[in-house]
């Protein structure tokens, strides 16, 4: 699947919104496909259950880590949003931050 190549400053906030999280599902759909119909069967090929279990122990991990990496930049666009309408990210402020910005 190929992605268009757009540039930050030719985009609003919201396009840009729309176009990492449009960006975000493309990459979780072709993960998805990755997993199910390629990396899966060539994992069931292998014999040593350890050398199996470690390699989807491996992958998934690394899944694991770019899917925190993208919640963190979500986090971080909800709170510019909240900012830009005057919000703040914490709540209400007289009863103390509740969150870690």
């Amino acid at each position: 699947m190929a992605f268009p190549i757009v540039s930050p400053p030719t985009l609003s906030q919201s396009q840009l919104i729309n176009s990492l999280t449009e960006a975000e599902a493309g990459i979780a759909q072709c993960l998805a496909d990755f997993l199910c119909n390629e990396f899966f069967p060539e994992v069931n090929e292998i014999e040593d259950i350890t050398e199996q279990t470690e390699l989807v122990n491996k992958i998934l991990c690394a899944y694991s880590c770019k899917e925190k990496a993208m919640g963190t930049l979500i986090d971080a666009l909800a709170d510019l949003v909240l900012a830009d309408k005057g919000i703040s990210p914490c709540g209400d402020s007289s009863e103390g931050c509740k969150c870690d910005c």
